[in-house]
């Protein structure tokens, strides 16, 4: 499936609010000791990826 479906997909399922503005496909997700995805661990590894990320913390 390519990242275009997907934002196809989304396009005519969601509001434009809802949307992302990339899809990235990964081999895994680091998960933390109780199973939940491993947010720093994910943002470190998209930072050093290059990937501009933007500071959600309010």
């Amino acid at each position: 499936m390519a990242p275009e479906a997907i934002i196809a997909h989304c396009e005519s399922n969601y509001a434009k609010w809802q949307l992302p503005d990339e899809v990235l496909f990964v081999d895994s997700i680091p998960l933390t000791g109780t199973g939940k995805m491993d947010k720093k661990v994910v943002r470190a590894q998209l930072e050093s990826d290059g990937y501009l990320l933007p500071d959600l913390r309010s």
